[in-house]
């Protein structure tokens, strides 16, 4: 069972903290405009909160529960919902909704959202190779292509989004140096605002930073692999205004400042901080 907590911005104390059926281990909250949706990893579903004028979730979510296995029988024996993020199609009404990306199945679930936010009928919007592992997911900000890291293959899919939410495959490359030879898994992706660059994280014997260029047609090259100067590069956040990317390294207890410089490349400033076990970083 998943517990969601309620913060007021700089108060130390939380306003409200909900046990939730049916939920198990929350694994990421997305907010947008007054819902936010929860990927649960344990529960293999999603769950979407409307927000009240405080701000505070109002009693029962909208739940959508996923289902199915996958070939690897140790991480893909359930349905494991592991991200969600808004998005708008291209259609005449501008549909906005929601992509679930479940690395269980194999698969990224399209939800649409009607005015009053009830969601409809869940659609498979993309079938990933089984045993690729889909994890996160990043939207182009100008063009119709979302970009998948897969967690178990170690791959990054360029996809084509059509007016109805369906995603289609254009290309998958590696998130690995050609010569790596060790075990890794795939964790984060974030895209540039400009859309010129992707960065991945790979977690295992590498614990790198990988750069890649997008072409104008939506085509991915790997420009860089950089260490992530830490174990397990479970997650990273881009400040461009900053010119820098954090990077939370697990299970070397420290976050690490990189320098973004020329054609979105990475260098280490030399700055870290130590922090037990950091898995997220946020803005406020």
């Amino acid at each position: 069972m998943g517990t969601q907590v309620v913060f007021k911005r700089r108060r130390c104390c939380p306003l409200a903290a909900k046990r939730l059926v049916d939920i198990t281990w929350p694994n990421l909250i997305e907010l947008f405009s007054k819902y936010i949706a929860v990927a649960n990893y344990s529960s293999g579903n999603l769950a979407v909160f409307e927000l009240d004028a405080k701000g505070l979730p109002k009693e029962k979510p909208q739940l959508k529960q996923h289902k199915g296995t996958g070939p690897n029988a140790d991480r893909q024996e359930a349905a494991h919902a592991h991200w969600a993020d808004w998005a708008q199609l291209s259609d005449s009404q501008k549909t906005s909704g929601i992509y679930v990306v479940d690395l269980g199945v194999d698969q990224i679930f399209w939800y649409p959202q009607d005015a009053k936010g009830k969601l409809g009928e869940g659609q498979v919007a993309y079938k990933a190779t089984p045993g690729d592992g889909p994890r996160h997911l990043a939207i182009h900000p100008q063009k119709p292509w979302v970009y998948v890291v897969n967690e178990l293959s170690n791959t990054l899919s360029f996809t084509q989004q059509d007016s109805k939410g369906h995603l289609t495959e254009i290309q998958k490359v590696s998130t690995l140096p050609a010569d790596f030879k060790g075990k890794n898994t795939a964790a984060h992706i974030i895209i540039s605002t400009d859309g010129k660059h992707i960065y991945t994280s790979n977690r295992g014997d590498l614990n790198s930073i990988s750069v890649f260029d997008i072409a104008n047609d939506g085509k991915i090259t790997l420009a860089q692999n950089i260490s992530s100067q830490g174990k397990i590069p479970r997650f990273f956040l881009l400040l461009e205004d900053a010119k820098k990317i954090l990077i939370a390294n697990q299970d070397s207890n420290n976050v690490v400042a990189m320098n973004v410089i020329a054609n979105g490349q990475l260098e280490y400033s030399g700055v870290q901080a130590k922090i037990p076990s950091p898995t997220f970083l946020g803005l406020e």
